[in-house]
């Protein structure tokens, strides 16, 4: 279930069980509603698959041609095979050819989770949704923003 406390800290469930709303109350990894956030149902599982603050992840819009031809190509400190760059800018564009294996295009629409894609406006990607999202973020939840730093999001760590 979601991590919906708005202090943004990690380990924190629903305010109850089943419900999505934002709260002022951590209910936290070591008692049973704070278990439900937990991949695993107990102490330990991973936290904060869905909600707590979204996740910037190493992907992002790329380049565009506009109707008159012209091409725009928005600026990433870091290049594939580090991140994803994608060079289309809807999710009815996000084909397996195009964005497939990257949970984007195999996973849209998946239960009631938000599936926005990236674009010029906001060419940055981030997954799992916030505390304020409710049953839209989740697991499988994408989001664009602006590509900026903010107290409202975080990051993930992976090792490949």
């Amino acid at each position: 279930q979601i991590n919906s406390y708005n202090g943004y800290n990690t380990g924190c469930g629903p305010r109850s069980d089943g419900n999505e709303d934002d709260g002022s109350t951590c209910n936290k990894y070591n008692t049973t509603i704070g278990q439900l956030a937990s991949t695993t149902g107990n102490t330990y599982g991973i936290y904060d698959m869905s909600g707590g603050a979204d996740e910037n992840v190493m992907g992002g819009y790329s380049t565009s041609t506009t109707a008159s031809g012209t091409s725009i190509y928005i600026s990433t400190a870091v290049q594939p095979p580090y991140a994803d760059l994608y060079q289309i800018s809807s999710n009815s564009s996000c084909k397996f050819t195009s964005c497939g294996g990257h949970a984007l295009f195999e996973t849209s629409g998946w239960g009631s989770d938000d599936s926005y894609f990236v674009d010029s406006d906001y060419p940055g990607l981030q997954r799992g949704g916030n505390y304020y999202d409710g049953s839209g973020g989740g697991v499988f939840a994408s989001y664009s923003f602006d590509g900026c730093a903010d107290d409202l999001s975080g990051f993930r760590v992976v090792l490949l």
